[in-house]
């Protein structure tokens, strides 16, 4: 996700912090890439892919991959510590549409012969 308003180590911190405090420490940043001073893209994992924060794949594997309910935690507390903007594959969030958009957003994941929305591979 590419967010606007922190700094790339405000970003990683807001991540270990929503680990630590909700998920068991099981969020981690897999990558990161500084935009400008107050703007970065990262991706969030997951430590264990067994582990609550987690998801399965479309074909029903483990993935360290993090769930919806971990995504929106940590973009609610990016928001929190002054993030303006939010671009994720799905949608372009501000603190002022992000809950109600957050909810109502169409996730497929699976295929045509296997359709699942992405909210259904919580771990």
């Amino acid at each position: 996700m590419r967010v606007t308003g922190l700094s790339e180590t405000d970003a990683i911190r807001v991540v270990k912090l929503v680990g630590m405090n909700w998920y068991n420490d099981n969020l981690s940043v897999a990558r990161s890439n500084p935009t400008s001073v107050r703007s970065c893209t990262i991706s969030v994992r997951t430590k264990d892919s067994r582990a609550y924060g987690s998801r399965y794949a479309a074909s029903g594997r483990h993935v360290p991959a993090a769930s919806w309910e971990a995504m929106r935690d940590v973009i609610r507390a990016m928001f929190e510590a002054g993030a303006t903007r939010i671009v994720t594959r799905y949608a372009n969030y501000t603190k002022d549409n992000f809950e109600d958009t957050y909810d109502n957003i169409d996730c497929p994941a699976g295929s045509m012969m296997y359709p699942v929305d992405l909210r259904q591979l919580t771990i």
